[in-house]
């Protein structure tokens, strides 16, 4: 199967009105056909460079199609273009032509567009919008570009060129590609796309050797993952290697890398760092990864508070105590980061208000495992700004128990009345008779519906089911008392 032929464009000619007809001339958007083209346009000289030219005798001034290409597009500026339309106001180019034209119905859907065109084969010849043209382009089989399809040889769906031309050889490398790739096949585009974007980026640089290693770099990269990928990705790397060039001038060491720039930073550049390693043998050790990490975890808690705010300069304060130990070699930087943690977290949960004894408590509550790590941060503050803080005292099981027991013996004087109540019954029977942690408890409670039975309750807790007795109704509280 071949694909159909174009037909020439035939419309309507604004001066006689005749149609259809093969239109001549389009003057100013105004159409015109062969016979009234002869007899409107006359041979005289061009008024501007005085050369002869077929001019309209309706139009004094006007010029010849030269004089007239030479005029910059009136819409964007442009010089040196391909003339899409000579408007009533003058030339515009190819790409700012389609604004010049009349909204008109698409034939096929009735949609006002600028850009209707035909088809061939497709609904009959008729203008239709882009919405209905791309109802019939897909992705062709062999070439996988985005055109129109034509149904080829096993009912494959390809494009005009394929269909027609099937399979050439590509004048640069001699290999055998689909007709659709046009002058060349895709290899061959990417490797001339890649020394392009090459020696477009090598221009950056002011240094000799920054430009000496992003060639290397360039050509390790291509030989390792392909030209196209090499392409993909020059220009993110050529950023990369000018902020280098900016701050040393050439390549330093990769841990100067990792400490400048940050790990999260380097591990989008990896093939950078691979380079580095397989080419100059600079490879970054894990210390200088753990560093610069902690480091930028320290950071971000630190930008959690508003800068300038009383409790940020007690943060920055405390930091500096931890930094002077860890430089002293009494801790690493991972301790710090941990016990500036909950300090950071306590003066957050502080907000507004001034830090006091019940912030502490609350958050102690809340999180009972950072009580060693919040220590040191609470005997800062009492020494250092005269805090009244005290770490309150930790509670025993036994403790625990005794306050369980007693607040289950109210819910069964008082009874269950609430959905409130509920929870808590099931959360303080949980820990009395099972000895589920808090953590645990709440999560059963939070959960789903726990199924109450006349004889108990069933709690389900991570696979597990855990009886407990039922709920104390009001009634049952009354005649316990009597």
């Amino acid at each position: 199967m071949t694909a159909p032929k174009k037909r020439p464009r035939q419309t309507e000619c604004d001066e006689c009105g005749k149609r259809p007809v093969t239109i001549h001339r389009i003057y100013h958007g105004h159409r015109y056909c062969g016979t009234c083209y002869a007899r409107v346009f006359v041979r005289s000289d061009c008024p501007k460079c005085q050369n002869p030219a077929r001019l309209p005798r309706t139009h004094p001034e006007a010029i010849c199609q030269t004089c007239e290409r030479n005029k910059p597009c009136i819409r964007c500026g442009k010089t040196r273009y391909r003339t899409g339309r000579i408007s009533q106001y003058g030339p515009v180019c190819n790409a700012c032509s389609v604004y010049f034209r009349v909204q008109e119905p698409c034939e096929a859907c009735g949609t006002l567009s600028r850009r209707l065109s035909r088809i061939t084969g497709v609904h009959g010849g008729k203008r239709i919008c882009p919405a209905c043209a791309g109802t019939f382009r897909g992705t062709c089989a062999a070439c996988r570009r985005n055109r129109q399809l034509f149904e080829g040889p096993a009912e494959q769906q390809l494009c005009r060129e394929c269909l027609t031309h099937g399979y050439l050889e590509c004048p640069s490398c001699k290999k055998t590609m689909p007709a659709g790739y046009g002058s060349r096949c895709e290899d061959c585009y990417w490797h001339d796309a890649f020394r392009k974007r090459m020696e477009i980026n090598s221009a950056l640089f002011q240094t000799k050797q920054v430009a000496q290693d992003f060639g290397s770099f360039g050509t390790w990269m291509s030989l390792r993952s392909g030209y196209k990928y090499a392409a993909l990705r020059l220009n993110r790397y050529a950023c990369f290697l000018q902020e280098i060039e900016r701050q040393w001038r050439c390549v330093p060491e990769a841990d100067s890398l990792v400490r400048s720039f940050g790990p999260e930073y380097m591990r989008r550049h990896r093939l950078f760092t691979q380079w580095l390693g397989e080419v100059h043998s600079l490879t970054v050790s894990t210390e200088a990864f753990r560093h610069a990490a902690e480091s930028r975890q320290i950071q971000n808690l630190m930008d959690q508070l508003p800068a300038n705010s009383s409790y940020r300069q007690l943060a920055e304060d405390y930091l500096r105590v931890l930094e002077q130990r860890h430089a002293a070699g009494r801790t690493s930087l991972r301790s710090v980061r941990l016990a500036l943690t909950p300090a950071i977290a306590l003066l957050k949960a502080a907000g507004h208000s001034i830090l006091g004894q019940r912030h502490l408590n609350r958050y102690l509550e809340a999180k009972p495992g950072q009580r060693a790590a919040l220590t040191g941060f609470i005997s800062h503050l009492r020494k250092q700004h005269a805090y009244e803080l005290t770490m309150p005292a930790k509670s025993s099981l036994p403790n625990q128990r005794k306050r369980i027991e007693k607040r289950l013996l109210e819910l069964l004087e008082t009874g269950v009345k609430s959905q409130t109540a509920k929870k808590e019954w099931i959360y303080l029977g949980l820990r009395y008779f099972h000895n589920v942690t808090a953590r645990k408890a709440q999560k059963a409670v939070s959960g789903a519906r726990q199924p109450a039975l006349s004889q108990g309750i069933n709690a389900h807790l991570e696979g597990k089911i855990y009886w407990l007795p039922a709920f104390p109704a009001p009634s049952d509280a009354l005649s316990a008392g009597h």
